[in-house]
């Protein structure tokens, strides 16, 4: 869907598929999962590899140890139709 490979982007920060022009809107998602939020059916825009930039619905959840404690974010990207 972004046009990166998984070794290209496993791993890896995910602002390069962020638009620049929306600096905080990782910040704010991210935030809330470090409180143990999820969100789901956040609608924005991101871009791809080759630059090209598409609607997404996007749901994202904290990944949690054995014991509790946060460790990383599951996200799950869903290309939306594109309304003219």
């Amino acid at each position: 869907m972004y046009g990166y490979s998984s070794k290209e982007i496993i791993g890896k920060s995910i602002q390069p598929v962020a638009l620049k022009d929306r600096p905080d809107e990782i910040k704010d998602i991210l935030t809330k999962i470090k409180a143990g939020e999820h969100v789901e059916h956040f609608e924005t825009n991101r871009v791809r590899k080759d630059g090209t930039v598409f609607p997404v619905s996007l749901a994202v959840s904290p990944i949690r140890d054995i014991d509790g404690a946060i460790v990383g974010t599951s996200v799950i990207s869903r290309e939306m139709a594109k309304h003219e």
